[in-house]
């Protein structure tokens, strides 16, 4: 088990998934309007992409925040 958080937010009209480690730090968000998981780290990207997996519908796009 990752230990990761997933916690939804509103952040400027739109909803957000952010990805946090247990001790609060932020290492991944997803905006569904978007499709896009945002990393901060490529080296938790297996992680990110399993806790997020029952909120990922379809195709989405992952890497660096643009």
């Amino acid at each position: 088990m990752s230990g990761l958080r997933v916690v939804p937010t509103w952040r400027h009209g739109r909803e957000q998934l952010y990805v946090r480690l247990p001790d609060g730090r932020n290492i991944a968000w997803y905006d569904r309007e978007a499709a896009r998981v945002n990393l901060l780290s490529e080296d938790r990207r297996d992680d990110v992409l399993q806790a997020l997996a029952p909120f990922l519908t379809g195709p989405v796009a992952v890497g660096p925040p643009p």
